[in-house]
Formats: C-alpha cells, structure tokens, sequence
C-alpha cells in the first residue's frame, strides 16, 4: 500500500505544509545570531631540549564567539588553537599573549575576546637532559 493511496489529498497537504513549517522554523532558528565560550587548545612548538615547561596557575582558556548558530556549532565541533613558539623563552617566568587575531575562525564567526589574555610559563632548567614536558 502506498502512502498517497493511505492519504487523502487533504492529509497529504497537511503533512507538506507541515514538514515546510518545520524547515523554515529550522532555518530561522538556526540563522540567529548567538554567542558562546569555546574551550582553546594550546600547543607549545620548538621545547629547548632538556628544559621542563610547566603553565603556572589554573587556567581555563577559552574563545569568546559570535556568529549563527549553525556556525558556532560547527566551530565548536572544530574546536580552537593557538601554538606557541617556546624557542625564545628565557629562564624563569615568561608571558605568553594570545589575541584574537592569531586565531582564525571558520567564515561568519567572529571572535570577540580570548579568555586570558596572558598565559605564564615558568622553564626549569633543573629538569634534567631530556625531559620536556609541558603541565598545563
């Protein structure tokens, strides 16, 4: 049995007005603008041999973004990073900024704050030859 023999005329153009109301709900949904924290992944290049790195203190870094929901979505699923290059850092403690124009959003979101700003890293060169291990 077919599914128009089951219908009546009547009940399939319910059923399309329907499911067209659902889709236009879903685009006008989905298109809003929003904003959200996305958790930032960072990645530290060129450890000078034999020197331990550690992040000092309890960070929780995150991107601050706007944009479409469908968009923030995405974005979050690809997630954010920034890599730092560590092979300039001296002994003792060191800054590292991070700003939103290192990192580059997926097109239609704009990222508006990065949460810290700064990071610390301490490098211990009492860690011994051929340690580099990085807590955060």
């Amino acid at each position: 049995m077919n599914i128009r023999e089951f219908l009546s005329p009547v009940h399939q153009l319910k059923l399309l007005s329907l499911l067209l109301a659902t889709l236009i709900w879903l685009f006008v949904t989905l298109e809003k603008n929003d904003e959200a924290d996305i958790p930032l992944t960072v990645t530290y290049t060129n450890i000078p041999a034999g020197v331990k790195v550690k992040a000092v203190g309890s960070y929780r870094l995150s991107v601050h973004t706007v944009g479409p929901r469908i968009l923030l979505e995405r974005q979050r699923l690809k997630g954010v990073s920034a890599q730092f290059d560590l092979s300039a850092v001296k002994e003792g403690v060191n800054t590292l900024a991070v700003f939103e124009g290192n990192l580059v959003p997926i097109s239609g979101v704009r990222f508006t704050r990065v949460s810290p700003v700064t990071i610390e890293i301490v490098r211990d060169p009492a860690a011994g030859a051929g340690a580099s291990n990085i807590n955060r």
